[in-house]
């Protein structure tokens, strides 16, 4: 997971998340305390925001 929310490279998220099959990553307080404003930045700018309510987002994977 902290390759997910931390990591730079995005090949390697790219084959992370084919890897695990993930359609959807969440990210809320605990992640925000966790990995800061930046992984929340890292995950924007490769993945679809498609909910967010609060402190929560939820970014969706593209497929293929």
């Amino acid at each position: 997971m902290d390759a997910i929310y931390s990591g730079r490279d995005p090949a390697r998220l790219k084959e992370l998340l084919n890897r695990y099959r993930v359609r959807y990553v969440y990210f809320g307080p605990l992640e925000q305390t966790r990995y800061g404003e930046a992984a929340a930045d890292w995950l924007g700018q490769h993945l679809r925001p498609v909910f967010r309510l609060g402190e929560v987002t939820i970014f969706e994977v593209p497929q293929g």
